[in-house]
C-alpha cells in the first residue's frame, strides 16, 4: 500500500464537501481555533450532535453519560484505514491509482468504507472525515500513524 494523504489546505479539503455539510463545517470551525488539535474536536463536535430535544443523539444512544462512545468507535476505524489495516485492505488498490483530484477518491473511499463498518451513512460521516484528512495530510501518514496501535506501516518506512 502506497497512497499518501496529500497536504492541502483545510479550505482545499472543505471544498469537496456538499453546500449543506460545508455550511456546517464553516460554523464550527468559525467558533473554534483551528489548530491540529482543534480540529479532531471539531470533527468529535459535529459527530456527537445532539440536535432536537428528547431524540436519540446523532452518536448513538447514551448508556453511561458518555457522548465520545460513538466518535472514539469512528476514530478508532479512521485510523485503521489511514494506517493500512488488514480490515481495509480492498480499498488501498484504487487509492494507488493516479486521479486529477484524489481528495475526492480518499474522502469518497473512506466515507463508504468506515460507513459500511460502522453502520452510518456515509455523507453523515464526511465532514469529519474530511477534518482529520486535514490533519493526517499536514504530518504525512506515517507520522500520523507511527503511535497507533492499529498500524501497519512501519516506521523505517514513508509510505
Amino acid at each position: 500500500m502506497s497512497f499518501e494523504v496529500p497536504n492541502y489546505s483545510l479550505e482545499e479539503w472543505i471544498g469537496v464537501l456538499k453546500p449543506y455539510q460545508k455550511q456546517a463545517m464553516d460554523i464550527l470551525l468559525a467558533i473554534s481555533p483551528t489548530n491540529q488539535h482543534d480540529l479532531e474536536k471539531v470533527a468529535e463536535n459535529y459527530l456527537s450532535a445532539n440536535g432536537p430535544t428528547n431524540t436519540v443523539p446523532f452518536g448513538g444512544a447514551i448508556t453511561d453519560g458518555n457522548t465520545k462512545t460513538f466518535f472514539n468507535h469512528f476514530k478508532a476505524e479512521f485510523d485503521k484505514f489511514v494506517c493500512g489495516h488488514e480490515d481495509y485492505k480492498q480499498y488501498y488498490p484504487k487509492l494507488e491509482a493516479k486521479s486529477a483530484d484524489i481528495r475526492l477518491l480518499l474522502v469518497a473511499s473512506i466515507s463508504s468504507a468506515i460507513g459500511s463498518a460502522i453502520g452510518i451513512s456515509e455523507a453523515l460521516i464526511t465532514p469529519a472525515i474530511v477534518l482529520l484528512l486535514s490533519i493526517v495530510g499536514k504530518m504525512t501518514r506515517s507520522a500520523y500513524c507511527a503511535d497507533k496501535e492499529c498500524c501497519t506501516i512501519t516506521k523505517q518506512t514513508e509510505m
